[in-house]
């Protein structure tokens, strides 16, 4: 034996015995492990597949999404439109002091959210200019503004009977 092929097979010997000693008491083990790696390995390669097919398949359904909320911003805006003529006329003018009334989504650049790419806010003008009403208007005002809007909606949806448990409490002021 030449002090070459000893050399390699010494070394091969060591090799073998830190794989048992990292890997497995057994060659039988140690192979183990090596398939168990190259499985893993298998999986990684088709998670960067993967990756690529989930990104492209982010990207169509994100365009559907953004159309579909731009669909649904323009209804909002012109339901929002007739809500606000039909509100006008629910209320009679002594029971509320705000002349006018607009729905609005100011806010086109909101992003793209579950319910839509809108923030609408509810504005009434007690005066010249536009004022948000969660800022405006007291708890009676807000109260009855939720009576004329469930006036409108049952209008709207052919209800003929609204029943309504203490209607009145927390009202004040002249009631329809």
């Amino acid at each position: 034996m030449t002090p070459s092929l000893f050399e390699e097979i010494d070394n091969r010997l060591e090799t073998i015995h830190r794989l048992k000693r990292k890997y497995g008491e057994t060659i039988e083990e140690i192979l183990q492990y090596q398939k168990k790696l190259e499985v893993e390995m298998g999986k990684i390669s088709l998670r960067d597949d993967r990756l690529q097919v989930l990104e492209g398949d982010y990207g169509k359904v994100s365009q559907e999404a953004w159309t579909k909320a731009q669909e649904l911003s323009r209804k909002r805006k012109e339901v929002a439109l007739v809500l606000s003529i039909n509100w006008k006329k629910s209320l009679r003018p002594s029971a509320w002091k705000i002349r006018g009334f607009l729905l609005k989504s100011p806010n086109p650049s909101f992003g793209r959210k579950r319910h839509g790419s809108d923030r609408i806010s509810y504005f009434s003008q007690p005066g010249e200019e536009l004022r948000p009403l969660a800022r405006i208007a007291s708890g009676g005002e807000l109260s009855r503004l939720l009576l004329a809007f469930k006036h409108i909606f049952a209008q709207e949806e052919n209800i003929s009977t609204l029943i309504f448990d203490e209607v009145d409490s927390g009202i004040g002021g002249a009631n329809r």
